[in-house]
């Protein structure tokens, strides 16, 4: 059975091959030799992956069914001309086939879009690092990760499999890609998705009836189509084939099972099936070089000894970054203010919305919900107390201040320990004992560690902040 790499590349000549990406036909049932049947339609949950305009009921749709926008999908250009697909795995990092990307020119990715010539969000390929074991055309490992120009921090990366043997043979999976639509057409202008099976699993059980594996191959490729007439073709090369990780899981649990990597020398035939490259006998590979690449979501934290607070409440989504929109930034150095503290506390603890506006001086804020939030919740009691009719939003937080806000907001229990020498003063003194007593502060000067710095003067900083809301 001849094989054709699936890239759009116009070809590789000394090994006489067409580079290419993905081909979709709807469904129709097909018999296996091996006596399983499959229904023509994908499973309710994979029907999620498909656009609201398309007619799912509609049978022999040859030019493809056109999918919604995930966000984790991305088109890959060469020089501004599209070659292959790809899928986004950090905020700053692609997967995708190495043998779109072992040739000399310009990369870069659209993301967020389904539309191929939209003029979406745009990153240039920075570095480019291909599996070692990858020796051109069917040769290797056919894995690729390319560093972005710049953290796509408005999109949300796709989880990876993690499992060697996953997926399992008969799995429902699906291909995404803008590959050809017919032999004769160029590359799709609208992302497509096409619903398969995998008819091995990597390194394991194999349909022989669909998936010929033969000596040359790798043993951790695993086929997909099988029994419809969803294929994969020229232009899909690097696109993401997703499963769920189980029966249980529901719609947006999609999993990075592997991705289009060759097929068979025509396009639309169920009973020659494609091959996708596995990425779970790889994962220690990929997690090794993404982070030796990656930024994470900031491009400004990098070296702080609060980094990995910082990414966590990122990837929590407690904070957005400090330069909306484009929110590539922390600005880790910055003071906090009383209205960002409370947006900080209301997203880490899911507070409900409050009907009742407690303050006078929060109406122009930003934060003016997240502020009520927070006192509805019985967490701040104002700026000017005993009235206490004011937030003083814009001012910055001060250490104790935080104290308090961390004591109500998390509920620790008083310490009958003080633990430091310079807050005896303070207001705040059983606030910032029971904190350090839950260890969320070790003081202000380390080693020692022996004062707090609750004075204004000792202005609550965003790393700082990150840090303690962790």
């Amino acid at each position: 059975m001849g094989r054709i790499r699936f890239g759009l590349v116009a070809g590789i000549a000394a090994a006489g091959f067409a580079i290419a990406t993905a081909v979709f036909v709807a469904p129709q049932a097909v018999s296996s030799e091996s006596g399983a049947d499959v229904a023509a339609q994908p499973s309710e949950a994979f029907k999620h992956l498909v656009s609201d305009r398309t007619d799912l009921e509609i049978p022999l749709i040859y030019s493809g069914v056109d999918a919604r926008n995930l966000g984790w999908v991305v088109a890959l250009f060469q020089d501004g001309s599209y070659i292959c697909s790809g899928s986004l795995i950090e905020v700053d990092v692609v997967l995708t086939a190495a043998h779109c990307v072992n040739d000399f020119g310009s990369y870069s990715v659209l993301l967020g879009e389904t539309y191929l010539y939209a003029y979406g969000a745009t990153r240039a390929v920075t570095e480019v690092v291909l599996h070692p074991s990858y020796g051109g055309s069917y040769i290797g490992t056919d894995l690729a990760l390319l560093k972005l120009s710049s953290p796509a921090t408005e999109f949300e990366p796709i989880s990876l499999n993690r499992n060697a043997s996953w997926p399992a043979l008969y799995q429902e999976v699906a291909a995404l890609g803008w590959g050809v639509y017919s032999d004769w057409s160029g590359a799709s202008s609208w992302l497509q998705v096409g619903f398969m099976r995998a008819t091995s699993s990597p390194g394991g059980s194999t349909d022989p009836y669909y998936c010929d594996l033969q000596s040359w191959e790798r043993r951790d490729d695993f086929c997909i189509g099988g029994w419809v007439d969803d294929t994969t073709c020229r232009g899909d090369s690097g696109g993401p084939v997703v499963g769920m990780p189980s029966p249980s899981a529901v719609d947006g649990d999609w999993t990075l099972y592997g991705l289009v990597s060759y097929g068979a020398t025509g396009c639309g035939n169920p009973y020659w099936d494609n091959k996708a490259q596995a990425i779970g006998p790889y994962i220690g590979w990929i997690d090794s070089i993404v982070a030796s690449m990656s930024s994470g979501w900031f491009v400004d934290d990098d070296g702080s000894v609060h980094e990995a607070d910082i990414e966590w409440l990122a990837e929590e989504g407690i904070t957005r970054g400090c330069n909306p929109p484009t929110n590539d930034r922390y600005c880790p150095s910055s003071s906090v203010t009383r209205g960002q503290m409370a947006a900080f506390l209301r997203r880490a603890l899911a507070l409900p919305g409050a009907s009742t506006d407690f303050f006078i001086d929060d109406d122009e804020s930003v934060f003016q919900d997240d502020i009520n939030a927070l006192a509805a919740a019985g967490i701040t009691k104002g700026c000017n107390p005993p009235t206490s009719d004011r937030f003083c939003p814009d001012s910055t937080i001060t250490r104790e201040q935080m104290a308090a806000f961390l004591k109500r907001a998390f509920g620790f229990p008083a310490s009958g320990v003080d633990y430091f020498v310079d807050d005896d003063e303070s207001i705040f003194e059983g606030d910032i004992n029971a904190i350090a007593q839950a260890g969320v502060t070790m003081g202000c000067n380390p080693p020692a560690n022996s004062r707090y710095c609750p004075s204004p003067r000792s202005n609550g900083i965003r790393w700082r902040r990150s840090s303690a809301v962790r």
